[in-house]
C-alpha cells in the first residue's frame, strides 16, 4: 500500500447550534504550513485566533518553533 501524503486541507467550524462555516485552508509544502481565511467567514465571522492569526485573507506561514495551528481550540482531530 502506498502512502500518499495530504497537501491540502479545508477547515471547518462547527458551532454549538450545529452549524457549519467554512474558514479557510491548510496547505503543506517544503517550505512549511500555511493557512488563508475563506473571505465569507472574514465577512462573516469573529478570528479564531486574534492573538497569533492575521484577520484577513493573506496566506499565513506557521513558524516552525511555535505553529499557530496547533494552539489549542484551532486544530481537533477526531480519533
Amino acid at each position: 500500500m502506498n502512502f500518499t501524503p495530504v497537501r491540502k486541507l479545508t477547515v471547518w467550524r462547527t458551532f454549538s447550534d450545529g452549524q457549519q462555516a467554512r474558514v479557510g485552508g491548510l496547505a503543506q509544502n517544503r517550505q512549511g504550513v500555511f493557512f488563508q481565511y475563506d473571505a465569507d467567514y472574514l465577512a462573516q465571522f469573529s478570528p479564531l485566533s486574534p492573538f497569533t492569526l492575521k484577520w484577513n485573507a493573506t496566506v499565513q506561514q506557521g513558524t516552525t518553533r511555535a505553529p499557530w495551528w496547533l494552539a489549542r481550540g484551532i486544530c481537533r482531530f477526531p480519533a
